[in-house]
């Protein structure tokens, strides 16, 4: 169900985050830690649009990219693998995804060969398994993006902890 949601017509449940639409359910609109939407200061409903919002408010196009690479990662293994939005994360889901980090499988569904086009069926958001320092840069970003998803209110403390994946 989540995976044909996914991308429309891609026969494949892997989409980049441009093309993600993500199922109801599991969009994070009543995602676990969510604040009351009245605090909220994003124009934000879901994790899909909290997570653009944050990518949006960094200048750089090279920093975009890479925060990028790394929360449409994570939004893609919360609903393939988990089945329950970002928003919904536990302090064990996050252990689950470190560990997952170090070696993506099944690797004929998340890992594919560089330089593969965004638009093409064969992309993967993986090469491989993540080194040491990829795997350290993958989670500084991602509880950046949980603490700024809280100071927008998105979010609440727990929220930020457990996105955090310490």
């Amino acid at each position: 169900m989540a995976q044909r949601a996914l991308g429309a017509a891609n026969p494949s449940p892997m989409v980049p985050l441009e093309r993600l639409q993500l199922p109801p359910g599991l969009d994070g609109r009543a995602g676990r830690f969510r604040a009351p939407a009245e605090l909220c200061t994003l124009q934000a409903s879901n994790d899909l649009m909290a997570v653009r919002e944050w990518l949006n408010a960094h200048a750089s196009p090279h920093t975009r990219r890479a925060y990028q690479r790394e929360a449409e990662r994570l939004l893609l293994w919360c609903v393939l693998e988990l089945g329950r939005p970002m928003s919904s994360l536990t302090v064990a889901d996050c252990q689950r995804y470190r560990e997952f980090l170090k070696d993506p499988q099944p690797a004929e569904r998340w890992c594919g060969p560089r330089g593969t086009p965004r638009w093409s069926h064969a992309w993967r958001p993986f090469e491989g398994p993540l080194t040491a320092a990829a795997e350290r840069h993958a989670l500084v970003v991602l509880k950046a993006c949980g603490a700024w998803l809280v100071q927008q209110h998105y979010g609440c403390s727990s929220y930020c902890t457990t996105f955090a994946c310490h």
